[in-house]
C-alpha cells in the first residue's frame, strides 16, 4: 500500500509539473499562420512592404538593418530596420549578407521578416521565382541608391560632364584671347 501511494504521489508531481509548464506563456512558442496569399493580394495593403535587398546587420535577438536595393511597395529609404526570428515565433531566421526578396509586415517602421508571408533567398531558384512573381504583380519597382545615373535635374551624368567640359573650354579660349589683346 505504501508503494502505491508513493507511485501515485510521483505521478501527481510529474503531472502538475507538466501542467505548470503549459501555464507559463514564456515556456513555449508556436507559430500558427495561414498559407501565404497570392502575391498580387498584397498590392495596396499598407501593412506590408515589398522590397529586395541584403541583410546589412543582425544581432542575437534577430534585430538589425536591411539595405534596400529595390522598393515595390511601402517605402523609399535605402536602409530600414528589420526584425527576424527563429521560425517558431513566426519570424524568419536572418543572417548578415542574405540577399532577399521580402513581402514583410511593417509595424512602427520596422520590417518584420516572417514565415507567414512570402519571402525568398535570391541565391535559390525559389527566391528567384518569387522575385519574378513580385515584378509581375507590382511592376519593375524603384531602384534605391547610387545606381541612378542622373542627378536631380534628370539629365544623365555623361551629358552634364560634357557640358561642363565645353563650358571650361569656352572660358579658357576667352581668357587666352583676352591676354593676347592686352
Amino acid at each position: 500500500m505504501v508503494r502505491f501511494r508513493t507511485l501515485l504521489a510521483v505521478f501527481a508531481l510529474v503531472g502538475l509539473g507538466g501542467l505548470a509548464g503549459l501555464v507559463d506563456p514564456n515556456s513555449t512558442y508556436a507559430c500558427s499562420c495561414v498559407q501565404p496569399r497570392p502575391i498580387a493580394e498584397y498590392r495596396g495593403n499598407p501593412e506590408y512592404a515589398v522590397l529586395v535587398g541584403r541583410v546589412a546587420s543582425i544581432d542575437a535577438n534577430q534585430r538589425g538593418s536591411f539595405a534596400v536595393e529595390q522598393w515595390f511597395q511601402g517605402g523609399s529609404d535605402p536602409i530600414v530596420p528589420v526584425q527576424g526570428g527563429q521560425g517558431a515565433d513566426c519570424g524568419m531566421p536572418l543572417a548578415t549578407g542574405q540577399h532577399l526578396v521580402l513581402i514583410a509586415f511593417v509595424e512602427s517602421g520596422i520590417v518584420h521578416a516572417g514565415v507567414c508571408s512570402p519571402s525568398g533567398d535570391l541565391n535559390t531558384p525559389e527566391g528567384q521565382a518569387l522575385a519574378r512573381e513580385v515584378v509581375t504583380a507590382f511592376g519593375p519597382g524603384v531602384a534605391v541608391g547610387a545606381d541612378d545615373p542622373s542627378d536631380a535635374s534628370g539629365l544623365p551624368v555623361g551629358i552634364l560632364v560634357g557640358l561642363g567640359a565645353l563650358a571650361a573650354l569656352v572660358i579658357g579660349v576667352m581668357l587666352v584671347a583676352r591676354r593676347e589683346r592686352a
